[in-house]
C-alpha cells in the first residue's frame, strides 16, 4: 500500500490522475472547496482507493500549508507520491493594470506551489515520487500569458534544482507540461484540434511517474510545438501574436 497526497484534487485533471493512482493505497487529497474535497473522497473510494483523508485549505496562506504538512506527517508518515495540480488561468490584461491581482496570480500560481514542495520535500521516501503540473505556458514568455506563464516558468526551475537534489536520495521529479486541456478553468476558450480531454492527460502523467520521467509534455506533440516556439529568433517571435 502506498501513501500519496493530492493537492488540489478539484481540479479535472488531478481528479482524473486520482483516480487512475489510488486503488489500493491510502491517499490524502486537498483543496479549497469542502464540499468538493468530501465528494471526490467518497468518489476515491469507490474506484478502489484504501482509505481517503480530506484536508481543506488555502494553499495561499503558507500558516495553513506548514498546519497541513504537520498532520499529514501524523497521518501518513514518508511519503511514496506527492502529486500538486491547480491553478488559475490569470485573465493577462487584468494583470498588466490591478497590481493587486497580479501579485495574487503569481502567488497562487507559482509561490505557493514552491512552498509546499519545500515543506514536503523532507518526508519523502527514498524510491518515491514528487509531481508537479506546470505548463507549456512557462517554456517561454508570451505577449498574451506571461504573468501566468511566469508564475509556471518559475515552478518548472524551482523542479529543476529540486530534482536535482532529490536525485540524489533516490528520489523521483516529474515536472508535467500540458499543452491547452478541456477543463472547466479553459471553458470560456474557443475549442480546436490542440485541445486534450482531463482523462488523456491523466494517462500520460500516471505513466511518467512509472517510467520515472523527468518532465512530461501533454499530449506529445507539444513537447515539438515548443521546441519550434523556443527556437525562433527574438525578430520574429516578438512579431507574432501569441
Amino acid at each position: 500500500m502506498k501513501k500519496i497526497v493530492i493537492c488540489g484534487i478539484t481540479s479535472a485533471i488531478t481528479t482524473e490522475v486520482a483516480r487512475l493512482l489510488s486503488p489500493g493505497n491510502q491517499v490524502v487529497v486537498a483543496a479549497r472547496n469542502s464540499g468538493s474535497v468530501e465528494a471526490i473522497g467518497k468518489d476515491l473510494k469507490l474506484w478502489g482507493a484504501k482509505e481517503v483523508i480530506p484536508h481543506v485549505l488555502d494553499f495561499t496562506n503558507l500558516e495553513s500549508v506548514k498546519i497541513f504538512k504537520a498532520k499529514v506527517e501524523e497521518e501518513l508518515g514518508a511519503l511514496d507520491l506527492l502529486f500538486v495540480s491547480y491553478g488559475t488561468l490569470s485573465d493577462q490584461e487584468r494583470c498588466q493594470s490591478d497590481l493587486d491581482y497580479a501579485i495574487s496570480e503569481f502567488q497562487t500560481n507559482g509561490l505557493s506551489q514552491i512552498a509546499l514542495l519545500q515543506q514536503f520535500a523532507p518526508m519523502m521516501s527514498k524510491g518515491s515520487t514528487m509531481a508537479v503540473v506546470t505548463s507549456v505556458a512557462g517554456d517561454r514568455g508570451r505577449g498574451s500569458n506571461f504573468y501566468y506563464g511566469s508564475a509556471k516558468g518559475a515552478v518548472s526551475i524551482f523542479l529543476s534544482g529540486l530534482r536535482a537534489e532529490m536525485s540524489k536520495m533516490g528520489i523521483h521529479v516529474l515536472d508535467v507540461r500540458p499543452g491547452f486541456v478541456d477543463t472547466p478553468m479553459t471553458a470560456h476558450v474557443p475549442k480546436n484540434f490542440l485541445f486534450a480531454k482531463p482523462e488523456k492527460v491523466a494517462k500520460d502523467i500516471a505513466w511518467a511517474i512509472s517510467r520515472r520521467r523527468a518532465v512530461l509534455y501533454t499530449p506529445f506533440f507539444w513537447k515539438y510545438i515548443m521546441c519550434i516556439i523556443k527556437a525562433l529568433p527574438l525578430f520574429i517571435f516578438n512579431r507574432l501574436k501569441l
